[in-house]
């Protein structure tokens, strides 16, 4: 209701002189608030008419664009607001963000890395680009920027998730077990520090361990037990434990997997585990599902 009643004394000012650029932007901003896109779009683009030399309307109308899917012309818009002010970070993060969904990785990168080179202090900048190093697989370049990102924000819990998640896809170092150790201390139930430590510990043999952590997660996250009952299937071979088997026939029975996410896993740990007991025409079953 404050939003509307701004725009409407707004529109009341523009009423008395049209050719407000800086009027248009702000009821533009309002609109962009209200997720009405499309009227903030012609709001930014009624501004751009009357000073085309204002890059705030180019960054708005991009946002606007890129909210609604439209992520082209959202590039669009933040190249031309780019050129008239090279120095504003958040022009050239804002465009790698629609790049990143447009999968143009690349171009996004070199934005950011001009970005960072305006403002180096801004953690934001580093955590986006970790991301997207990450989306290409670049991981020891995407655990540098989010090392950037602890530097700055010490306890960012993100930071320290997506250390050790691509950790856990590269090389996991001292510094990096310290950083999952001081994740789990702040945050001892986090989902991807304990998943991290239970594959860390599967890695290194100690199986009994890494099973009691996915099992801590099956209570964490529920949602994902088909993910952590086949991680655990696959740690060791289980056809000495019919009670896996048997929790695995109960959890399938109640008719419950479409709650899940991946339910197939279910049905994967079920095969492995049948092919352990060597039930290979069940397992053959299972694994088809």
């Amino acid at each position: 209701k404050h939003i509307e009643l701004g725009i409407k004394y707004l529109k009341k000012s523009l009423s008395v002189n049209p050719h407000q650029s800086h009027t248009l932007n702000n009821i533009g901003n309002a609109y962009y608030n209200l997720e009405d896109y499309k009227a903030a779009i012609s709001c930014f683009e009624k501004a751009i008419a009357i000073n085309p030399n204002d890059f705030n309307p180019y960054y708005n109308m991009g946002r606007s664009f890129d909210a609604i899917d439209e992520h082209t012309k959202a590039i669009s818009c933040f190249e031309r607001g780019i050129k008239i002010n090279p120095n504003y970070s958040a022009l050239k993060a804002n465009i790698a963000i629609s790049l990143k969904k447009n999968n143009e990785h690349k171009k996004a990168i070199s934005y950011l890395e001009e970005a960072i080179k305006v403002d180096a202090n801004d953690h934001k900048l580093y955590l986006l680009l970790a991301q997207i190093l990450e989306d290409i697989n670049e991981f020891d370049e995407a655990i540098r920027c989010y090392k950037e990102v602890l530097k700055n924000d010490p306890n960012s819990i993100k930071a320290m998730e997506k250390i050790v998640i691509a950790s856990v896809n590269s090389n996991i170092g001292d510094i990096e077990k310290e950083i999952l150790e001081k994740l789990l201390f702040l945050d001892p139930e986090n989902i991807e520090g304990n998943k991290a430590k239970a594959i860390i510990l599967s890695q290194l043999g100690n199986f009994e361990e890494a099973i009691t952590l996915f099992r801590k997660l099956l209570k964490i996250n529920p949602s994902r037990s088909p993910a952590y009952y086949h991680d655990i299937s696959t740690i060791q071979n289980l056809k000495d434990d019919p009670s896996f088997e048997n929790e695995l026939r109960k959890i399938i029975s109640n008719e419950e997997t479409e709650a899940f996410e991946q339910p197939h896993a279910l049905y994967f740990a079920l095969g492995k585990t049948l092919r352990d007991q060597k039930k290979y025409k069940e397992s053959f079953h299972y694994f088809s599902i």
